[in-house]
């Protein structure tokens, strides 16, 4: 079961990989964290993929490397996924109804649980 460091993770990943030359300080303002929390969230996702992501080199701002370039849009792909599991599971929380329909994406209907109608 994945931890809430490794929910963490992902999010500090897309944010830094999405602003200006790969700054944590931006990252930290989208996400509304510390600068310290996204760099050390970052540092365990490398850690926890066996990747450097960023090359931190010499200068003040890191910057994506060649690996983080390579995997920041599956990264970003992940996030949105996460994004639309937590919708639903908020609509079933909230008594929506995910219904199937043979070969086609399931959809949430407005209609409570249980309403009968079909």
């Amino acid at each position: 079961m994945p931890s809430s460091r490794n929910a963490e993770c992902r999010p500090a990943f897309g944010a830094a990989g999405r602003s200006r030359g790969g700054s944590f300080t931006g990252a930290a303002k989208r996400l509304r964290r510390a600068t310290s929390a996204v760099s050390y969230a970052i540092d365990t996702l490398e850690t926890q993929l066996g990747l450097t992501l960023f090359d931190r080199g010499t200068t003040r701002k890191p910057k994506l490397s060649h690996v983080g370039e390579a995997i920041v849009s599956e990264a970003k792909a992940v996030a949105h996924s996460v994004d639309t599991l937590r919708a639903r599971a908020r609509g079933l929380l909230e008594g929506l109804e995910i219904r199937s329909v043979a070969g086609r994406r399931p959809h949430v209907s407005e209609r409570p649980v249980g309403s009968g109608a079909q």
